[in-house]
C-alpha cells in the first residue's frame, strides 16, 4: 500500500471519527435536557404528594377534634371536595 493512499484512508477514518463524536456529543446534551426534564418532573411530583398529605391531615384533624356530628360531616364533604379538586393522577 502507497503511503498516498495509507494516508486517504486515515484522513477518512479521521473525519469518520470526528462525526462520530459531534454525534455523541449532541445526544449528551439531549440526555443532558431529558435528566433535567425528569428531575423536574419528580420534583412536581413530591410536592402534590407533600401537599395531598397535607390537605388530608388539615381536612381530618379538625373532624376528628370537633364534637359537633352535624358539623363534622360538613367539614368532612368540604374536606373530600378539596381534595378531588387538589389531587390530580399522574
Amino acid at each position: 500500500m502507497t503511503k498516498r493512499k495509507k494516508s486517504d484512508e486515515l484522513i477518512i477514518a479521521n473525519k469518520e471519527l470526528a462525526f462520530q463524536n459531534e454525534e455523541k456529543e449532541k445526544r449528551a446534551a439531549e440526555l443532558i435536557i431529558a435528566n433535567k426534564e425528569l428531575v423536574f418532573q419528580n420534583e412536581e411530583k413530591e410536592k402534590r404528594g407533600d401537599l395531598n398529605k397535607k390537605t388530608r391531615q388539615a381536612c381530618l384533624k379538625p373532624t376528628l377534634q370537633s364534637p359537633d356530628t352535624g358539623y363534622s360531616l360538613l367539614q368532612l364533604l368540604f374536606c373530600s371536595s378539596l381534595f378531588k379538586s387538589v389531587h390530580r393522577p399522574c
